[in-house]
């Protein structure tokens, strides 16, 4: 299909959560506690700005901004 349109790259980004404590993952999109232990010390893994990351307490404002300004397509 990528190439009937001459696109050159294509990429599907998805949220993936884990828990860093008790290893559960889910792609839920406001996941802030562990459905199985009660933990919020998970890892989210998301693209911005090109890069896979999993969290985001190092990050400047432009980034925290994209992140912020993402709209979720379902």
């Amino acid at each position: 299909m990528m190439d009937a349109y001459n696109i050159g790259y294509g990429s599907v980004n998805h949220n993936r959560n884990r828990c860093l404590d008790c290893g559960y993952e889910n792609a839920a999109e406001q996941l802030e506690t562990c459905p199985r232990c009660g933990s919020d010390h998970l890892d989210k893994l998301q693209r911005i700005t090109g890069y896979l990351v999993g969290t985001t307490d190092r990050w400047n404002n432009a980034k925290l901004s994209e992140l912020n300004d993402r709209i979720i397509h379902n």
